[in-house]
């Protein structure tokens, strides 16, 4: 996560997430060896480049555990749009890219980072590989021109899930929760000639005894990547606070299946990872329209 406002578009990031539906491949695999099935995953946050005095990293770490697998991994921007990034596979630059592709043999770890010396950039990556392939990323904060490192953290799931639930702890000037997610539907689906692939979401906040306390609403196109802190999206937050702080849940209620990772971001700083919860206490209840929080320009 970075300095607020800028929010948290380069914390730490998700690894290994949940696969969506999985489809062969059969591309680098030499012939007559047995192959792995083919997964998509999602990293909901990744960041590099520099904010000011600080640096952003990002180092990827997987083991194939089974079959030989070909290996693609893909950087996008907030957008959807690619992302190029100088990418090192063991400490050794490799390419100017915004995707790596390769195989792995079965035992075999490969060691990635993506850096970038220009201004700070943030979005989400794609891995499509082996059922048997596992990752986890390192994301590092760091301070010039020492390289003093601050923090780093790393993530190992993001879950793919339509709702979903998440941890509140708010402290004003203290600490706040952040969240990202990611529309993993492809961006060529939504047009004239294809469907609509846009998740419509809706946030809820909750305070420690399950009172509503506010909903706003958003969308996200195919391809998308949003990162907020939770006090962006509920300004009144603050005032609930009051000199104790607010604890609670937000649940996440969207038309479409969602990559998404939270974490707790406190001006230490540090970065503390907190799951994403399966399911939402208030899937059968009605949102009343008096709590609803104006979302024009919430996009």
């Amino acid at each position: 996560m970075f300095p607020r406002p800028s929010l948290f578009v380069g914390i730490i990031v998700s690894a290994a997430a949940l696969a969506l539906p999985a489809h062969a491949s059969a591309q680098n695999i030499p012939s007559g060896v047995s192959k792995s099935t083919q997964e998509e995953r999602y990293f909901a946050q990744i960041g590099v480049g520099h904010l000011g005095s600080i640096r952003f990293d990002t180092d990827f770490v997987f083991i194939n555990s089974g079959d030989p697998a070909d290996f693609l991994l893909e950087f996008f921007v907030s957008t959807g749009d690619p992302l190029e990034v100088e990418i090192f596979r063991s400490n050794l630059k490799c390419d100017d890219s915004s995707s790596l592709r390769t195989m792995l043999s079965r035992g075999e770890t490969l060691n990635l980072a993506i850096r970038s010396e220009g201004s700070l950039q943030a979005g989400y990556a794609r891995l499509t590989t082996g059922s048997d392939v596992s990752g986890v990323i390192a994301f590092t904060r760091s301070e010039l021109p020492a390289g003093r490192i601050q923090y780093q953290a790393g993530v190992p799931v993001a879950q793919v899930l339509q709702d979903f639930t998440i941890p509140v702890k708010f402290v004003p000037r203290v600490g706040d929760m952040g969240f990202a997610i990611v529309n993993p539907a492809p961006q060529q689906a939504a047009g004239p000639s294809g469907t609509d692939e846009t998740a419509r979401v809706v946030l809820r906040l909750y305070d420690e005894s399950f009172r509503l306390h506010g909903i706003t609403e958003l969308t996200l196109p195919a391809g998308a990547h949003l990162a907020r802190f939770v006090a962006e999206l509920f300004p009144d937050i603050e005032a609930l606070a009051g000199g104790n702080g607010f604890n609670g849940s937000m649940t996440v209620e969207s038309s479409r299946p969602l990559a998404a990772i939270s974490v707790l971001h406190t001006g230490v700083p540090t970065l503390t990872t907190v799951p994403v919860t399966p399911g939402r206490a208030d899937q059968e209840t009605a949102a009343p329209a008096s709590f609803r929080v104006p979302s024009e320009g919430r996009k």
